[in-house]
């Protein structure tokens, strides 16, 4: 059982973009261990008074029924065909020693869509000590092409990271040294 509903967990008819659930005898009983995300994903729409699970991707049902995707609400995207979770990169690059904090933003540049790692770490931390290190622990689709070290990350006032105050990766890439061959 699918369905598409609105901010305000109504059920939407064809046409209208929304979030889809999903239900039925299959529906699993829970993350393990996990009472937040439980709470967070699994929840009982009112208008049918049954349990179903949030998955987190935008859709639409298109005039032949047929559910069309649009994008994650979540920190997940599309990078080259590939499926990347923001949060997975973020939870590897933390786990490099000297790094405290760190966000990662997608960003277009062109046609291509890029990633920026944002962190707070020791000034000794090179950004290809970084990469050397992400290239064992993650897929090569995975890996942030620009690094930018930050005394803080900003948040808002509600606590959330404020990604209008963080330096424009576009400016930081097209801004690169370039280093010309020495030889043939």
């Amino acid at each position: 059982e699918n369905y598409i509903v609105n901010k305000d967990m109504q059920i939407l008819p064809i046409g209208f973009e929304g979030e889809l659930c999903i239900g039925g005898a299959g529906l699993s009983k829970g993350y393990i261990n996990n009472k937040t995300l439980n709470e967070e994903r699994f929840i009982v729409l009112p208008e049918i008074n049954r349990l179903v699970f949030k998955t987190g991707d935008l859709c639409k049902y298109n005039k032949n029924g047929e559910i069309e995707f649009y994008e994650r609400k979540d920190s997940q995207l599309k990078i080259r065909g590939y499926r990347v979770s923001l949060n997975e990169i973020e939870d590897a690059i933390i786990k490099y020693p000297g790094i405290e904090d760190c966000v990662v933003i997608d960003f277009e540049n062109g046609d291509k869509k890029r990633l920026c790692a944002y962190y707070v770490g020791l000034n000794n931390i090179t950004t290809k000590e970084i990469k050397e290190y992400l290239i064992k622990v993650l897929p090569s689709y995975m890996i942030p092409c620009n690094y930018i070290r930050l005394d803080q990350i900003p948040m808002n006032n509600n606590g959330k990271i404020d990604k209008n105050k963080l330096p424009n990766p576009l400016d930081i890439y097209l801004n690169r040294e370039i280093v010309l061959p020495r030889n043939n």
